[in-house]
């Protein structure tokens, strides 16, 4: 018995369709509308920051402005996901989640399910969330970080204006974005928007720079301000120095006959990476503040073990207890 096999997506890239053609006899197209598109039911603008300094200028003009949530902000990685939720909800006091590859199932349908409540009026994504997911209703994109392929910009446009609705897309760059910009220029021009005339005369991106700014993406300064040389150096040096603690962990634990559980460390240390705080932390020596309450409360434990905190500081104020009717 034979099977038919059908395709459907609002974009259809070369290697996709070049897969079509080798594995699928008599392969049909079927083109709805004009290919790779973006709706002209959404009203498109490009604007130019200069620099991720001037993002956040841009950001906070668009806020000051008006803008009627629900509103989706595209960002290139998961850090920068992270710093932007914390400047939105700590400076701005706007109620903002972030859904990204780094947080559980669980915490990414919480998020979603929030934001359709209205509970939250920004969400922060990556491209996990360009395609894929529904969320009925979107009123603005802000593309705060500019999309690594026509494909990923079409996708991430197509979030808004759904079911004959209108809906409005910002996308923001930098001189580090002008190998696509225009690319993009064109999009936003052939679905009936304003684009300068300058923007569509740039030199064409070629295929090598595409499939590298689509596999590695840009090397941008912190959404904080970091420049990129300073993250880089950041980079390294936590990298040295987790590398070198590891390594201190794994042979105690072998000296002590002990198994050093090394999926345990990479967890403990993983989340000290994302804050300034556990930056600072990193870089400290074995006489920490949690090294020492280990030592005053005179609990074992092993090198890749967490101690909960409610054991010790329930044993320390024991020992305080006995210190005081000792004085007595």
């Amino acid at each position: 018995m034979s099977s038919k096999k059908a395709f459907f997506s609002a974009t259809l890239a070369t290697d996709v369709e070049n897969w079509c053609k080798t594995n699928l006899d008599n392969a049909v197209s079927v083109t709805i509308g004009i290919r790779n598109k973006a709706c002209k039911d959404v009203k498109q603008s490009l604007v130019y920051t200069g620099s991720e300094k001037g993002k956040n200028y841009a950001l906070t003009n668009l806020i000051n402005d008006g803008i009627k949530p629900p509103v989706l902000i595209f960002v290139q990685d998961f850090e920068r996901a992270d710093e932007l939720k914390e400047i939105l909800t700590k400076q701005k006091k706007i109620k903002a989640e972030v859904i990204h590859s780094h947080r559980s199932l669980l915490q990414r349908e919480d998020a979603i399910k929030t934001f359709r409540a209205g509970r939250t009026w920004v969400l922060i994504c990556t491209e996990l969330m360009s395609r894929g997911i529904d969320v009925k209703g979107v009123n603005l994109v802000i593309n705060y970080d500019f999309p690594p392929s026509t494909v990923s910009y079409i996708h991430r446009v197509g979030r808004t204006g759904r079911a004959g609705r209108p809906g409005r897309a910002v996308t923001f760059f930098t001189d580090d974005d002008k190998v696509l910009l225009r690319s993009i220029a064109q999009i936003v021009s052939s679905s009936g928007n304003n684009v300068p005339e300058f923007m569509l005369k740039l030199k064409k991106a070629s295929r090598q720079e595409k499939r590298r700014l689509a596999s590695n993406g840009i090397e941008r300064d912190s959404v904080k301000g970091e420049s990129k040389y300073d993250k880089r150096n950041r980079l390294k040096r936590e990298q040295i120095i987790l590398a070198s603690r590891k390594r201190k962990m794994k042979a105690s634990a072998e000296s002590k006959g002990e198994v050093f559980d090394e999926s345990l460390f990479d967890a403990k240390f993983a989340a000290l990476k994302k804050s300034s705080s556990s930056k600072k932390s990193l870089s400290k020596n074995k006489n920490s503040k949690d090294d020492k309450k280990f030592k005053r409360s005179g609990l074992k434990r092993k090198k890749s073990e967490t101690i909960p905190k409610n054991i010790l500081e329930s044993t320390l104020s024991k020992k305080k207890k006995t210190k005081k009717q000792k004085n007595l």
